[in-house]
């Protein structure tokens, strides 16, 4: 097994010069009745997405019945203790959650495998479409030294801005 290296001493500061001044905004009220924006129609429930749903939850119906049917013929051989069942209903649990996230994918496969337009709107060879909104791109970052991954960020982008410090 080598040996531990020592990670250089974290440098010490304000955190300042990285971030951007403070601006504080109101917090409107938002009514959860009606849409924000009075040009745009709520979404509804359309057959498409009703029938994505039945997919997914009748999906996971099934193969959660014939996922239990199969672990009960496992538990039921010496009869079914009072701990068996425990182990069951848990078992249960446990493979819904994992039978409704492969449902989910497999909904999704379908929605990708039927697609007959791409996603973007975007032309491949053509040049990119002008920014208009501002993005933030979130990067997790856990006992890393801030300004250089700063720096490998912004190491990413084909122009970057001039007003970082760095």
């Amino acid at each position: 097994m080598d040996a531990l290296n020592q990670s250089p001493a974290p440098r010490r500061t304000d955190g300042r010069r990285f971030l951007p001044p403070e601006s504080p905004l109101s917090m409107v009220p938002c009514r959860l009745d009606r849409t924000a924006m009075p040009g745009r129609a709520p979404t509804g429930s359309t057959r498409v997405s009703t029938f994505r749903r039945l997919f997914i939850f009748l999906g996971t119906i099934l193969l959660m019945l014939a996922g239990g049917y199969g672990m009960h013929d496992v538990v039921k051989v010496g009869g079914v203790t009072v701990l068996e069942a425990v182990l069951l209903g848990l078992f249960l649990v446990l493979l819904a959650w994992v039978v409704f996230s492969f449902m989910s994918a497999l909904a999704g496969f379908f929605v990708l495998l039927m697609r007959r337009t791409p996603g973007l709107p975007v032309d491949p060879a053509g040049p990119l479409p002008a920014v208009t909104a501002r993005t933030a791109m979130l990067m997790p970052t856990y006992n890393e030294d801030p300004p250089a991954l700063c720096r490998l960020e912004m190491s990413c982008s084909p122009k970057r801005p001039q007003s970082v410090p760095w």
